[in-house]
C-alpha cells in the first residue's frame, strides 16, 4: 500500500472510530516498549497490566551505578469502560491521538495509572504470566537467562524472586530470545532462542529443595553447561533516582538471586526458536516454531526429542504459534510473508496412526503433517504473533507491522462455533468486498510497529497491543504506545 492510499485509509478510519471500537483507550509513553500482558482483576473493576520500557542506559558492574536511564518492568492498572459506556467524542478524540506523536509523551487516560517500576538488568524482549498463579511473571531479554518476579507489593524489593538457567550463550552478535510460554494448566515454564534449544522448568522445584543460590545444578535432564554471563551481583542502584510517586524498585541480579536450572532441554530446531505454544487440555504437549520453517511438536512422555516435525507449513521462518486454548483442536501459525495458517491436530495424519498414538509411539525422526485447515492472508508485512481468544471459541487475532491487527472468526470450520459465529461468516461472505469472509476486524490505526499484543482473559473481546514508534531495526525507536481495546459490538453480538 503506498503512503498517500495509507494515509486514506486512516483518515477514514479516524473518522469512523466510534463506529469500529466499543472502547479505546490510549496511554503514550516516553519509551519503547516490546511486550506487555494481563494480570488479575480486582472486585472495582480494576485489571492489572504489565508491560516494558526499554532505555539506552548501560550498568557499569563497577560501579553499580546506571549510566543513562535503565530498563523497566512496569505493572500499571486499567479499567476498561463496561460496554456500550464510551461515547462517541470520547473515542474519536482517542482515535486522532493514535496516529500522531505529542511532543512530550505523557498520560492521556484517567483509567490507566502506574503503580509500580522495577528496574530490569537488559532490555526485555517478552513476559508471560503464570494462569495458576497470577502474580507470578516471567521475562526474558537478549540474554540466555529468563528471571521470575513476584508482582505482589512489595514482594520484589530486593530482585527477581529466580533467575532461570539453561539457555547457553551462542556468542552470536544477534542473540534472538523471545519465546517464552506458560503452561494454563501447571507451573510449567518454556523458553526458546537463539541457541536452537527449548528449556523447561517447573516451579514446584521451588519448595522441592532444587533451588539454589550459588547456581549448582540438581535434577537436570539432558543439560549442557550453561555460561551464565549477565552479570552483576549487587543491588542495581540508579544514580538520578528521584523520589516521585512513582515507586522504582531495585533489580538484584542473578548471581546474588536464586537460581533454578532447567528440568528438561529440548533440541531438534536447526535455527532460531521463535514462538511456543502449550496444548491448553494435556500440559505434557507443546509445539515450537522457527527460522528453519518447521514445527517441531513435543511430548514430554517420550524424552527430549521431537514427537514429530512438521514441514511445509510455510516457505520462509515462522515467527508464531499458538494453541487453541478452548478446544485443544486447532494450531495457529504467522509466518514472515505476512500469512496466517490454521491446522487441526485431530487430523494429524503419519502412516494412518490416530493422534494419541502418532505422537507416542513414532520415532523421533519421522516426519509428519498436519491437515491444513485454512490459509488466511490480510497482512503486508510479517506475522509477528497469532492468540486464539481465550472467551470466545475459535476467534484469533494476529499482528504485523506497519500496525495491523487483524481478528478472524473461524466459527464455521469446527461443530463447536456458535450459530451466531455461522451467521457472521456467511453475512461477511455475501458482502463480496474484496476481503476474506473470515477477517471480522481490522484494527489499522496506529502510527509505528505493533510490538506485542494480548487479549484479555478477564473482559470478552478486549485486547492490549504495545506499539513502538520509529524503527527499532535502524536503531531510531524513540517512544512507544500503550492501548486498550475493544470492537464494536455489532461484530460480536
Amino acid at each position: 500500500m503506498c503512503e498517500e492510499a495509507r494515509k486514506t485509509a486512516i483518515d477514514n478510519w479516524r473518522k469512523n472510530s466510534h463506529l469500529l471500537y466499543d472502547a479505546l483507550v490510549c496511554e503514550f509513553l516516553d519509551r519503547p516498549t516490546y511486550a506487555c500482558e494481563w494480570g488479575g482483576k480486582e472486585e472495582s473493576g480494576e485489571q492489572s497490566v504489565y508491560f516494558t520500557s526499554a532505555a539506552e542506559g548501560k550498568y557499569d558492574l563497577q560501579s553499580r551505578m546506571w549510566n543513562g536511564e535503565p530498563h523497566k518492568l512496569i505493572a500499571g492498572k486499567i479499567k476498561m469502560p463496561h460496554p456500550g459506556h464510551s461515547s462517541k467524542e470520547t473515542i474519536q478524540s482517542v482515535a486522532k491521538k493514535l496516529d500522531s506523536t505529542p511532543s512530550s509523551p505523557s498520560s492521556s487516560s484517567s483509567s490507566f495509572k502506574v503503580e509500580t517500576e522495577i528496574l530490569h538488568l537488559g532490555e526485555i524482549t517478552n513476559i508471560a504470566q503464570c494462569d495458576g498463579k497470577r502474580n507470578l511473571v516471567a521475562t526474558q531479554t537478549h540474554a540466555p537467562d529468563v528471571y521470575l518476579w513476584d508482582m505482589k507489593a512489595g514482594a520484589s524489593e530486593a530482585g527477581p524472586l529466580l533467575t532461570l538457567l539453561g539457555h547457553e550463550d551462542t556468542g552470536s552478535a544477534l542473540r534472538y530470545y523471545r519465546a517464552l510460554c506458560f503452561s494454563s494448566k501447571d507451573t510449567i515454564l518454556i523458553s526458546g532462542g537463539s541457541d536452537q534449544s527449548v528449556c523447561l522448568w517447573s516451579l514446584e522445584d521451588i519448595t522441592n529443595g532444587t533451588v539454589t543460590s550459588n547456581g549448582s545444578r540438581k535434577n537436570v535432564k539432558e543439560v549442557r553447561s550453561s555460561s551464565h554471563k549477565n552479570g552483576g551481583g549487587e543491588n542495581v542502584k540508579n544514580e538520578g533516582e528521584s523520589r516521585s510517586k512513582k515507586r522504582q524498585r531495585l533489580l538484584s541480579t542473578s548471581t546474588s538471586s536464586p537460581t533454578l536450572q532447567c528440568r528438561e532441554r529440548y533440541q531438534g530446531h536447526r535455527g532460531v526458536i521463535r514462538d511456543l505454544a502449550f496444548d491448553c487440555t494435556n500440559p505434557r504437549l507443546f509445539v515450537s516454531v522457527g527460522d528453519d520453517q518447521h514445527m517441531l511438536l513435543w511430548d514430554r512422555r517420550i524424552g527430549t526429542k521431537y514427537a514429530h516435525r512438521i514441514a511445509g507449513l510455510h516457505d520462509c521462518p515462522i515467527l508464531s504459534v499458538d494453541w487453541d486454548p478452548l478446544s485443544g483442536h486447532f494450531i495457529a501459525t504467522g509466518s514472515q510473508d505476512g500469512v496466517v495458517r490454521v491446522c487441526d491436530v485431530r487430523k494429524l495424519i503419519g502412516n494412518g496412526l490416530a493422534r494419541k498414538k502418532c505422537i507416542v509411539g513414532k520415532s523421533h525422526d519421522t516426519k509428519a503433517s498436519l491437515e491444513l485447515v485454512k490459509t488466511l492472508q490480510g497482512h503486508t508485512g510479517p506475522v509477528f504473533g497469532v492468540q486464539w481468544n481465550p472467551t470466545q471459541a475459535l476467534s484469533l487475532a494476529s499482528c504485523s507491522s506497519p500496525g495491523q491487527l487483524c481478528l478472524w472468526d473461524l466459527g464455521y470450520i469446527d461443530d463447536e462455533g456458535s450459530r451466531q459465529q455461522q451467521f457472521r461468516f456467511n453475512v461477511r461472505k455475501g458482502l463480496n468486498d474484496g476481503f476474506q469472509p473470515e477477517l471480522m476486524f481490522r484494527h489499522v490505526g496506529i502510527q509505528g510497529t505493533i510490538s506485542s499484543f494480548r487479549w484479555n482473559p478477564e473482559d470478552v473481546w478486549s485486547l492490549a497491543t504495545t506499539t513502538v514508534i520509529g524503527n527499532p531495526m535502524l536503531g531510531s525507536a524513540h517512544s512507544g504506545m500503550l492501548t486498550f481495546w475493544r470492537p464494536t459490538r455489532m461484530l460480536t453480538i
